[in-house]
Formats: C-alpha cells, sequence, structure tokens
C-alpha cells in the first residue's frame, strides 16, 4: 500500500527541480506540445477531406453534382489526390532511391487502404497488416524519411506507428476526429477549435510482479474541453446517425449486435428510404384521446418533421436526457430558482421534453412500418445482447402505437393544464400549444448545449463551428411559423397603421362567411344556384378583406376618434400552412355542419401577400377596390398542397376525430388504431368530400 507521506514526498522532489532541469522540462514541454499542434494540423486536414469526399457521394446518390475533390486543400503541402501518391505518379517515376512503383498492385487502393503522414501529408498504400496485396508505399516512405506516424484516411482515421509496427490510441486525436465529425453532421453540438492542452500527472504508478509499486514518472495528459457527459451525449446522436444511414465501417466495431442488425438493414436502403415512412400506423384511444392522435398523425407524415426527427437527428430524446440531467445537477442552475413555484416549475420542465417524446414516437412508427424495433437498437449500440432472428423476432409490424408517454409529458409541461384529463378536448387547441411548447422545449436544448461549461468555466465553447446560424434553429418555428399583418385604416384621411404578429396557424371563421352566403342567396331566391358553397379560397379572400369595426378608434393623424377599418394580410407565408376552419360556434352554442371545400392542389396564397390585397395609403372611397392586386399586373403565384385533414363528427359537447393523411401517391383514414385506404383509387375524391373538415395541414410547393 501506498502512504499518503510517500506521495506527497515525491510530488515535493518532483517539482523541487535546478534551473538547468527545469529549462530542459520546459523546452521539451514545449517541443512536444508544438509537435503534437503541428501533427493534428494535417489531422485535421485528412478529416475534413474524408467528410468533404463523403458528402459528395451523398450528393451523388441524391442526384446532385459536386466537384469536391478527396483532399482539396494544399495548406500543408499534400497533394490533391484520392489514391496513393506514388502510385498515381507517372510509370517512369522512380522514387528517392530509384525504386520504381508497382501501380498495378495498389492504384485502387482507397479510405482505410491509405494512410497520410502526420510528418509531411504524403499519402501511401497502407502497410500489409490492412491491405495484403498493397505495395506499402507509406512503409517506403517512412524508412526513407525517418518519419514514424500516419492517420488511415478512411472513417476510421485509426494512428499507425511505424516504430511499433501497429495501431496506437491517442486521446487527443480522438476527441479531434470526433469534433470535426460533429461540424458536419451535428454544427450546433461541436466545440471550438482550441490548442492542445497539454500537462503532466506526477503521481501515477504501476504495480509489477518483479519491483512492485512503480512511479510511472512524469505522465503526460490531456485534459478534455468538455466534461464527459457532453462527448456521451454527442457521441449518442453520431451514431443513431450513423445507424440510420448505414454506415458500418466507422462503428462495426463497437456497435453490439442489434446495432449491426439495423444498421445493415438500413445500409440496404436508398437515402430517402432510409428515414421516410412508408405507410400509417394506427394508435389507440386511451379515452377520449382521438383529439391529441389525430394531430399526431397529420405531424408524423409531415415530410418535414419526417427528416428532422429521423434523417438529420435534429434533437436525439437520449441527447438531451443526458445534457439535461447534466444541466440541473449544476449547482449554479439550481441557485438561480427563486420561489417554491419556479422551482417545481422548473423541475417539471427539466424531467419533460415534448420533442423527445416526438422523437420516440417517430422511431417507434418508423420500426412499426418496417418491423423492427428500432428504440431498442439505438438505446444502446455498444449492447452485446444478441439481436433476435427468424421467428424468434416478434412481429411487431403494422401494430398500433400506445402514446400515452406523450399524452402524460403534454400534461406534465405546466403549459397544458388545460387539456389534462380524459374528457373531450379541442384538437385545434391541443394543436396549438402542442407545437409552440415542442418548439420551445427545442430552443431551450440548444440553449443548454451552448451553455456547457469548458474546462475554464466559461460557456461560449460549442456552437462555434461552421453552420454556427443553425445554433438557434427552431424547427417548429421554422415550418410553422408567419407573420400576419394587421392595418388601421381611417377611413376620413386614410392613414394606416399597422402591426405584425406571429402565427402557427390560422383561424377561419365560418359563421360570418355563412352570412354572407346567405345574403346573396336571398338576393337571388328563385334562381338557378341560388345556393352558394363555402370554400377555403371565399374563405380566405374574406379573411384578408377591409372589415369596418363596430366603435370609433383614435387616429393619430386625425387627432380624433373616426370609423376605422381593420385588415389582415400574409406579411410572411410558413411553409406549412395549418388552416383551422371555425366550426364551434360558442356565441349561438352550435356547431356548423355545412360542407366546406377545399383544393388537393394549387391553393394560391399568392393574392392574400400585402403588396396585392392591402388598401393603398390616402384612399377614402373604394377602399376594397383600390389595391394593387386589381390592376393590370397579377400576384405570384405561391402554390401549396393538402397532406393531412383532421375531421370531426359530431356536436358542440361530444363526438370524434379522424385523420386523412397522404403517403407518397395514396390517401389513409386514420380512425384511432384502425387505418384503412380513404377510397377507391388514391383515395383523393374521397378525402375532399368527406364531412366535418376542421383542420387543414398544407405544404409549400
Amino acid at each position: 500500500c501506498i502512504s499518503l507521506t510517500f506521495l506527497i514526498r515525491k510530488k515535493k522532489r518532483i517539482l523541487q527541480l535546478g534551473t538547468v532541469d527545469k529549462e530542459n522540462w520546459e523546452k521539451d514541454a514545449a517541443f512536444a506540445r508544438n509537435k503534437l499542434e503541428e501533427w493534428m494540423q494535417v489531422f485535421r486536414q485528412n478529416r475534413q477531406s474524408y467528410w468533404d469526399e463523403y458528402e459528395q457521394q451523398q450528393s451523388k446518390k441524391k442526384g446532385a453534382q459536386s466537384n469536391i475533390s478527396y483532399l482539396n486543400s494544399t495548406s500543408f503541402g499534400g497533394p490533391q489526390l484520392q489514391c496513393c501518391s506514388m502510385c498515381n505518379s507517372p510509370d517512369d517515376f522512380e522514387w528517392n532511391i530509384g525504386r520504381t512503383k508497382n501501380k498495378s498492385q495498389c492504384s485502387t487502393a482507397t479510405g482505410d487502404e491509405l494512410l497520410q503522414c502526420l510528418e509531411c501529408s504524403f499519402i501511401g498504400c497502407a502497410p500489409a497488416c490492412i491491405a495484403p496485396e498493397s505495395s506499402q508505399h507509406i512503409i517506403q516512405h517512412f524508412i526513407e524519411t525517418n518519419h514514424s506516424f500516419g492517420v488511415t484516411c478512411g472513417p476510421r482515421a485509426d494512428l499507425f506507428c511505424f516504430r511499433c509496427g501497429d495501431f496506437v490510441y491517442h486521446e487527443v486525436f480522438e476527441q479531434e476526429k470526433e469534433r470535426i465529425a460533429l461540424a458536419h453532421h451535428f454544427p450546433w453540438m461541436s466545440w471550438n477549435l482550441s490548442p492542445v492542452q497539454r500537462s503532466f500527472d506526477p503521481l501515477q504508478f504501476l504495480t509489477t510482479p518483479e519491483h512492485g509499486v512503480v512511479w510511472r514518472g512524469l505522465v503526460a495528459t490531456y485534459p478534455r474541453i468538455l466534461p464527459n457527459e457532453y462527448l456521451t451525449a454527442a457521441n449518442r446522436s453520431m451514431d443513431r446517425l450513423l445507424m440510420f444511414q448505414g454506415e458500418l465501417e466507422s462503428k462495426k466495431m463497437t456497435w453490439g449486435r442489434e446495432a449491426l442488425w439495423f444498421a445493415t438493414r438500413q445500409n440496404l436502403l436508398g437515402v430517402p428510404e432510409k428515414w421516410r415512412l412508408t405507410a400509417p400506423i394506427g394508435m389507440y384511444n386511451l379515452g377520449n384521446t382521438c383529439f391529441m392522435s389525430s394531430v399526431i398523425q397529420c405531424l408524423i407524415h409531415c415530410a418535414p418533421l419526417q427528416r428532422y426527427f429521423l434523417g438529420d437527428i435534429g434533437h436525439h430524446h437520449e441527447t438531451c436526457g443526458i445534457i439535461r440531467r447534466y444541466m440541473n445537477s449544476i449547482p449554479q442552475v439550481k441557485s438561480n430558482v427563486a420561489s417554491k413555484a419556479e422551482k417545481r416549475k422548473v423541475s417539471n420542465s427539466g424531467d419533460v421534453c415534448l420533442a423527445c417524446e416526438m422523437d420516440i414516437i417517430f422511431l417507434k412508427y418508423y420500426g412499426r412500418t418496417v418491423g423492427e424495433d428500432v428504440c431498442r437498437a439505438i438505446q444502446d449500440p455498444k449492447s452485446s445482447q444478441c439481436a433476435p432472428s427468424g421467428n424468434d423476432q416478434p412481429d411487431i409490424k403494422g401494430e398500433p402505437l400506445i402514446v400515452s408517454d406523450i399524452l402524460t409529458a403534454a400534461w406534465r409541461t405546466g403549459d397544458m393544464d388545460h387539456l389534462a384529463g380524459y374528457e373531450q378536448r379541442d384538437a385545434h387547441e391541443f394543436l396549438q400549444a402542442f407545437l409552440d411548447i415542442m418548439g420551445k422545449h427545442i430552443s431551450q436544448h440548444r440553449k443548454r448545449v451552448r451553455s456547457i461549461p469548458d474546462g475554464h468555466g466559461l460557456s461560449n465553447t460549442v456552437g462555434g463551428q461552421k453552420g454556427s446560424a443553425h445554433n438557434d434553429e427552431n424547427i417548429i418555428k421554422n415550418l410553422f411559423e408567419g407573420i400576419l399583418r394587421s392595418v388601421l385604416i381611417c377611413e376620413e384621411c386614410g392613414c394606416k397603421r399597422s402591426l405584425s404578429e406571429t402565427f402557427l396557424n390560422i383561424s377561419l371563421p365560418l359563421s360570418k362567411e355563412m352570412e354572407r352566403s346567405s345574403s346573396r342567396d336571398d338576393r337571388t331566391i328563385g334562381t338557378r344556384g341560388s345556393r352558394s358553397k363555402i370554400t377555403v379560397q371565399k374563405c380566405l379572400r374574406h379573411f384578408t378583406a377591409p372589415e369596418a369595426l363596430g366603435d370609433p378608434v383614435h387616429c393619430t393623424s386625425c387627432n380624433k376618434k373616426t370609423s376605422t377599418k381593420k385588415q389582415h394580410t400574409f406579411s410572411k407565408l410558413p411553409r406549412i400552412l395549418c388552416l383551422h376552419l371555425k366550426r364551434f360556434d360558442a356565441a349561438n352554442n352550435k356547431k356548423i355542419d355545412d360542407f366546406v371545400s377545399f383544393p388537393a392542389h394549387d391553393l394560391d396564397m399568392g393574392p392574400h401577400l400585402p403588396h396585392w390585397c392591402e388598401v393603398v395609403q390616402g384612399t377614402k372611397e373604394g377602399l376594397e377596390d383600390d389595391r394593387p392586386g386589381n390592376g393590370e399586373f397579377s400576384s405570384p403565384q405561391i402554390l401549396y398542397d393538402l397532406f393531412g385533414t383532421v375531421n370531426h363528427v359530431g356536436n358542440l359537447h361530444q363526438g370524434h376525430y379522424t385523420t386523412n393523411v397522404k403517403v407518397g401517391n395514396q390517401w389513409f383514414n386514420c380512425n384511432d388504431a384502425v387505418v384503412s385506404k380513404s377510397g377507391e383509387g388514391d383515395g383523393e375524391r374521397a378525402v375532399l368530400k368527406s364531412e366535418g373538415a376542421y383542420v387543414l395541414f398544407y405544404i409549400r410547393r
């Protein structure tokens, strides 16, 4: 046993160096640090070139064209080739010792069959231990130049030591490999580039059978820039991304059998099929929860959300959970909460994340469509548990989902208390609250990532890499948020006052449109086709038309209260347009059951932009007619296509919600756990004729 006295005595002896020894020690330490930094520069070039080539291959798979070379940087004097430098030279070229290269043996070496020298950036075919048919030009290079270290050019990025004749491990290079990979796939999780931090640990000992306890000397250590919890969380996101992309080479030695089983399946699929949902899956009704499942169905079949959660891994629930638990354990975070109510709210918000629950729903949904337990595969990629095969694997394909977790999480957020319980609720109200809170939770996760303290207690280390514009990315805001422009027009002087506000969906009143239709019907009684049907286009025109206010409003120009008109226009249109048809008329205590016609394609929102429908300032008469859109120039076409509807059957006090979603070119009807085709053919005609359309989901073309 080593006593504490011995440790202190040994540490003092180490620290009490002479002047000459201290200078030599500092000189050697500076040389080692600078040398490692030089190697690190070449290593960074190697990793950047690999990921550039990887992105080029992904672009080719998607049909895009790119001109990125394998090694496209000349800042280090390295060759711009994707094969061995000697194999790619002219046939009559001879190396320094006059030895002609054998081009036929290794000209096809790529990826990890190539090694790049960390001293001079030379690229050569790997040793025979990696590629048995190789000419081993990297070994020839090491012998002639007395260089010792190289790194493979493929996904593994292993370090090779010529003096050892084998691959070696160095924690600094592993951390840098993780940082560069994150910078390409998750820029908002990558940390800033920093110089190598090198120090010494004088208190390391080794127990040997011959000499007992032996002091190891001044062992060089490299402190981590970020806490282990954060690196673990980041690696979870990388593992899941590589699994979904079917990248087996870089992780196949560390993944468990279950993860390899799923990654192998993904490797056989095309790029869009790796994350695209190919069929709808039902959801069990847990007791008046159809309002929630109908909305979730439409959100799940929103293609940009599918790509965000499944393709880009924009919010991995395991990563978010690890970071939330770590940040909640920091005393500084807890001390900032004052009252008990705030503590309780922070506790609930720290334990609940709707974006995490939505991510789990997406994973389970995808697993049900392909017949794989995806959550089990990604839960622990290093698990040694054997994956079921053949008849032993449970058949879960097409099995309905139980969405109790996301329902409970919505209740626990503290902002959706009005939707708690098992009473009948409004689907539109749930949609509004759910999108708003999920967007906040996504933003909170990004803020937690940026506030991770580094080894010096600073919190601006993460998120400074390329793509920093995506640090504050909120997918809900980017997809669903638009800007509504409200204008007050004085009828005496024509002065306009405007106010802009954001929206996640638009509520179109049906009662006023029915009144306008009834008045037109009264004027055309006895004429052919007197019954005017309600359409979404008419509701939108009525929504953006000027409307006289009942009470006078103070005008700053006239300096008195005057008759005023109000008008709404869309100054910014969202990518996903949610239209809510206000069927529930609380004022008259009834539900409007009239049929509302809506288009499946080519819903044009261009005429509702301010420039084309807003009243011109200074006009006193003909406010509705004197608009730019009524001139000789037509408005631009901004077209939307329908991909989902929420329908309500019943009355004001009770009823049932169902969903129609479009998967590919086929429409499906989702009635809780039962899923069927909407009608004959592609089902579009049946969807357009369905009664009780309540919320319409359109995507911008």
